[in-house]
């Protein structure tokens, strides 16, 4: 529930803020994150950029009778430069040179055609929301154009032009990026005719040339931003769905972690300590444990004195030899149920070094004798591997098997066989 609703806070914080904020701070109970726009309004992107292309030409018109000119002429060139007032819209200078000839079964001619323009530039791609390396701009506007040739009468044909066109692009890098350019150019007051064998009296917009070029475009500024072309939507919105993706992430991992804190915070014995902790994660209900999940084996020794002697004592041997562990048909394991006894057992002996343990292993009467008689052994072996595991000498506990033929009392088949299937001590002194 807590990280439902920090959810829900930082979501609607981020929404709440982002039509305004440069910079908005908002708190959680145990994270502060600040939101910042990288793309302030002096220095969000570049903005200048140099262009140069290279391609064909197509003159359509207009031409004398009997002219024609390559369907495709072969010698476009061109250079710009472009500043971009912000991701969207833009201003291009730009200057061009077209060589116009003879097609084929016309008479021969040539023509330099020279054209500069100022054109407006609109961002296709940010309008679009492309966000990717692919960009696309519309260009458009007028300029000043001069055309001479080999029959021209005077130095030049002085014309005003009309100039769109349309502009894939490719992003290499922050500096460098390739494009492709169509572009048509219609004329106005053009005196001549393509192919200067005659005036044009036309005074519209009567003369069309066609452009179809590749171009390198070098952007100048920051090498670590973008060029404005490549920045898209609105940066202030940009920028906090960023981060509030990083703070979606954030969450998912604080999901994680609570999950995690709340398995480590189990308690699977019910002793009080979380199961991280607890060092003895198996600890019997009832038993008081410190810190670590650990029983407090003098406590639980002197609770279970005093179920037989209420004065305390320091003759031990009674309480070691009225213990017995039990196990399951053919099972050597120790079970953890016996742990805390043993544990006990083992505190005992360790503070008693005059003590000697035998550690003595029996088996009901199901199976063959031998098999008994290994199994009893085994038992006896599997308590002493644990008592000498809590500190305790090996060389002061002796374990050994006497198979069935030591059965406890004359009980019930099934409980008589329990009871046999257990490992029992008697304890010795020494001076």
């Amino acid at each position: 529930m807590i990280v439902m609703k920090t959810k829900i806070i930082l979501s609607l914080a981020l929404l709440s803020t982002a039509a305004y904020a440069q910079q908005e701070t908002m708190t959680t109970t145990n994270t502060v994150i600040v939101v910042t726009d990288p793309y302030p309004m002096d220095q969000s992107y570049n903005r200048w950029s140099l262009d140069a292309q290279f391609g064909l030409n197509y003159a359509q018109g207009p031409l004398t009778t009997g002219y024609s000119t390559n369907e495709y002429g072969l010698y476009h060139l061109g250079l710009g430069t472009r500043y971009m007032f912000n991701p969207k819209f833009g201003l291009k200078l730009s200057v061009g040179y077209d060589e116009i000839s003879e097609g084929f079964n016309s008479p021969n001619f040539h023509t330099d055609y020279f054209r500069s323009s100022l054109e407006g530039v609109i961002n296709l791609a940010a309008l679009l929301d492309f966000n990717c390396r692919f960009g696309l701009l519309a260009h458009g506007g007028a300029g000043y154009s001069l055309m001479t040739g080999v029959n021209m009468t005077e130095d030049f044909d002085h014309i005003m032009n009309v100039t769109a066109g349309i502009t894939p692009q490719y992003m290499l890098s922050n500096r460098l990026s390739i494009y492709g350019d169509v572009s048509a150019v219609s004329n106005v007051y053009q005196d001549y005719n393509y192919d200067f064998a005659r005036t044009h009296t036309n005074r519209g917009f009567d003369g069309n040339l066609f452009n179809f070029s590749v171009g390198l475009q070098f952007n100048f500024g920051d090498k670590n931003k973008r060029y404005a072309d490549f920045v898209y939507g609105d940066p202030r919105i940009d920028a906090l769905r960023r981060d509030l993706t990083m703070v979606q992430n954030q969450l998912n991992n604080t999901d994680s972690e609570v999950d995690r804190i709340q398995r480590d915070m189990m308690d699977s014995d019910g002793d009080g300590v979380a199961d991280y902790l607890d060092q003895e994660a198996n600890t019997p209900s009832g038993v008081l444990v410190d810190t670590k999940g650990r029983g407090i084996q003098w406590y639980a020794i002197y609770q279970e004195l005093d179920q037989f002697n209420s004065t305390p004592t320091t003759d031990w041997t009674g309480y070691l030899n009225r213990n017995e562990v039990l196990f399951e048909t053919e099972k050597s394991d120790v079970a953890p149920a016996y742990y805390r006894s043993l544990n006990n057992m083992a505190i005992v002996m360790i503070n008693n070094p005059n003590y000697k343990l035998s550690v003595i292993g029996h088996a009901d009467d199901r199976g063959e004798k031998p098999f008994n008689l290994d199994l009893s052994k085994n038992r006896a072996d599997a308590v002493k591997n644990y008592l000498v595991s809590k500190g305790v000498a090996e060389d002061r506990i002796i374990a050994s098997g006497v198979g069935e033929v030591q059965p406890e009392g004359t009980k019930p088949v099934t409980t008589e066989r329990k009871h046999n299937r257990r490992v029992e001590f008697v304890v010795s002194t020494t001076k």
